[in-house]
């Protein structure tokens, strides 16, 4: 999904998608290390254009880093990094999952009115797609549980089994001696 939002708007340097679960940020997926490292500046900060869109669900157009004045660090890292705009359109995920695809660009006001229409009505479906897989991915996880839940199910049946012929004794109280 990064890398086809990095070339759905042309010309764009790098791509990412930031997920956001109990306010706990992470970058799922990056076109190019720049993205990356843009990613991991805001969250060492705590706030940045993937986290206010990520967490306000509005769109965040820096048209020139260079005059950013509201994220100094951040402004500092993409000058670093020769980022001179960024476009992050949020992820309308299902709480309390939250997102941001990031779009970053060399040249300062690289991306166009079009190009955040394009970035919400992509970020639409990415926002689909990323739920999917994450209750795929959910779904799974709960199938592992459930197969080591079935597995140790035998194992304690076996060794009621066995101490109800040793002992003599109901499944009950076999039970019961094994806890």
């Amino acid at each position: 999904m990064a890398a086809a939002g990095c070339r759905l708007i042309r010309g764009r340097l790098a791509s990412s998608i930031t997920l956001v679960e109990h306010d706990r940020p992470a970058t799922v997926t990056a076109i190019e290390d720049v993205a990356r490292t843009l990613d991991e500046v805001q969250y060492d900060q705590g706030d940045g254009p993937c986290l206010t869109a990520a967490r306000s669900g509005a769109a965040v157009h820096v048209e020139d880093t260079a005059a950013l004045e509201k994220w100094p660090e951040f402004r500092d890292a993409a000058m670093a990094q020769d980022v001179r705009s960024v476009l992050s359109i949020p992820l309308s995920l299902v709480a309390p999952m939250q997102g941001g695809l990031n779009l970053y660009s060399r040249s300062p006001h690289g991306f166009e009115e079009t190009d955040e229409e394009i970035g919400r009505t992509f970020g639409s479906q990415a926002a689909t797609m990323v739920s999917n897989s994450i209750a795929s991915w959910d779904a799974f996880e709960q199938s592992k549980s459930l197969m080591r839940a079935m597995e140790s199910r035998a194992v304690i049946e076996q060794a009621k089994g066995v101490l109800m012929a040793r002992q003599r004794c109901t499944a009950d109280v076999a039970f019961d001696l094994l806890r």
